[in-house]
C-alpha cells in the first residue's frame, strides 16, 4: 500500500489543483502526480536535448553522433506500429529531439559497404 504525506502549497495553487481535478474527473493527488511526472519528463528531455546540442557543436563528435543516430534509426524498421503519443507530449518531445537524418540522406537498411565500415 502506498504511503502518503502532506505538502504545503499556496491557497491559489490548491484552488488550481482542485479546479483541474474537477475538470478531469481525477483526484487532486492524481492531478498532482501527473503534473510532477510531466515536469520530470520535460526536464529530462531538455537535458538530453542540451547534451545533443553540445555534442553536435563539437566537430570531432558530430560525425560519430550522426553515425550512432543512423544506426538507431534502423530500429524504426522493426515492423511495429508506432505507439500513440498522449496529448501534450508531442510538443514537449518535438522540442527535445535532435535533428534526425532525412530519408533523402540515408537508405534503410544501409548498403552493405556502409555496414562494413561502421563495424571497423
Amino acid at each position: 500500500m502506498p504511503e502518503y504525506t502532506t505538502v504545503r502549497v499556496r491557497i491559489e495553487t490548491r484552488e488550481s489543483l482542485r479546479s483541474l481535478a474537477e475538470a478531469s474527473g481525477q483526484s487532486m493527488a492524481a492531478v498532482l502526480e501527473e503534473a510532477v511526472e510531466r515536469l520530470r519528463r520535460d526536464r529530462f528531455l531538455r537535458e538530453v536535448a542540451a547534451a545533443y546540442s553540445v555534442e553536435r557543436s563539437a566537430p570531432d563528435t558530430a560525425s560519430s553522433l550522426d553515425a550512432e543516430i543512423h544506426a538507431w534509426d534502423a530500429t524504426l524498421l522493426d515492423g511495429l506500429a508506432p505507439e500513440p503519443i498522449a496529448d501534450g507530449e508531442a510538443e514537449a518531445e518535438a522540442g527535445a529531439r535532435p535533428a534526425a537524418p532525412t530519408s533523402d540522406e540515408h537508405t534503410y537498411p544501409p548498403p552493405q559497404d556502409e555496414q562494413d565500415r561502421s563495424r571497423s
